[in-house]
């Protein structure tokens, strides 16, 4: 079992059931681990049931004056919001934020992954129902290497937050991802298409049908190369459209992943045709994959959109109602 150590508030453990108060600071903190943890990921089911704030903590460690340093990816429902903080004794930034309905009483399956390179430069993905939400890269020394833990934020002294199904884990380390490939793995395509897997022989389940990870990576290289080709250049994660395209890669990823191991054939980037599929696919199997691969499909071209340079055309369909001379030339 995981040893936690309460740093703010009150915590209790029960049942794989984690929960914190946050007392009359109106914070409560715990970790767990080594300050020399480098690479590995932290999933949870976060359950607010009042509050402000419920977050997942990463690469946590403490200055020689006892100063709290560490990464805080928060679920923010007084804000509605998600936001990735780094927090360096009594100073706090927000580096990443996005919009998110968020409900106090709703449980949401969070998962933040942070690591280093083998560069030794640090990153953090942060997930929320499986879906890649924020990520941060080129993370200062400081912030590569830590405890993980969890914390919540609320008004009243009795406001807290529960963490259940906790599951940590190592990550290995990989070289940096080359310029222009967005942070989309095989797990993440296999999450957003709710697929199981991988087995033994690395294989995914998804409707019934059978996709190797090659397979799946080899579409994500694919949707890499795509996206890529449309923007022209290569994205910093600081580029206003860098979401944008990483949502982009993983719809085209995911499109192309379905399609592919239905049996169905692609047409174009992301046209495709499923041809007979209700004839050797039982009908539920059938309209779950057309429906899947058409709402990724007109998800993937709304993305397209976003990220393409907008143009404004007109039309001169009232060109022969403006009188003209048609007399003979003119002379000074």
């Amino acid at each position: 079992m995981t040893e936690y150590e309460s740093k703010q508030g009150t915590w209790s453990l029960a049942n794989n059931i984690l929960q914190g108060i946050v007392g009359i600071n109106k914070r409560a903190l715990c970790v767990a681990g080594s300050e020399t943890d480098t690479a590995y990921s932290v999933q949870a089911l976060v359950n607010q049931a009042s509050g402000t704030k419920a977050s997942v903590v990463v690469f946590y460690t403490e200055d020689e004056n006892f100063n709290p340093i560490y990464v805080e990816c928060v679920l923010d429902f007084g804000a509605g919001r998600l936001h990735i903080d780094l927090v360096d004794a009594a100073q706090r930034a927000i580096v990443a934020e996005i919009s998110f309905s968020l409900t106090l009483g709703t449980a949401y399956i969070v998962k933040v992954e942070a690591s280093t390179y083998s560069d030794g430069t640090g990153y953090v993905r942060f997930l929320v129902n499986n879906v890649v939400q924020l990520y941060i890269e080129d993370l200062a020394a400081i912030f590569t290497a830590g405890m993980a833990g969890f914390a919540c934020e609320g008004i009243l002294v009795t406001d807290g937050a529960t963490f259940s199904n906790v599951v940590i884990q190592s990550l290995v380390i990989t070289a940096p991802p080359a310029a222009g490939v967005f942070p989309i793995t095989a797990a993440d395509v296999a999450a957003q298409l709710n697929a199981s897997g991988p087995d033994a022989n690395n294989n995914y389940t998804v409707y019934g049908l059978t996709i190797t990870q090659a397979a799946i990576q080899a579409h994500i290289d694919y949707a890499n190369n795509y996206i890529n080709a449309i923007l022209g250049a290569n994205l910093l994660s600081s580029d206003p459209k860098y979401p944008i395209a990483v949502i982009a890669c993983l719809d085209l990823a995911c499109l192309r992943a379905l399609v592919v191991s239905s049996g169905g054939s692609l047409t174009g980037a992301y046209d495709y045709f499923l041809g007979d599929l209700r004839v050797t696919r039982a009908a539920p199997y059938a309209s779950a994959l057309q429906r899947t691969t058409d709402n990724l499909k007109a998800d993937l071209v709304k993305q397209i959109v976003n990220l393409s340079t907008a143009v404004k055309t007109a039309d001169a369909s009232v060109a022969g109602n403006v009188p003209t001379y048609r007399g003979g030339l003119t002379s000074p």
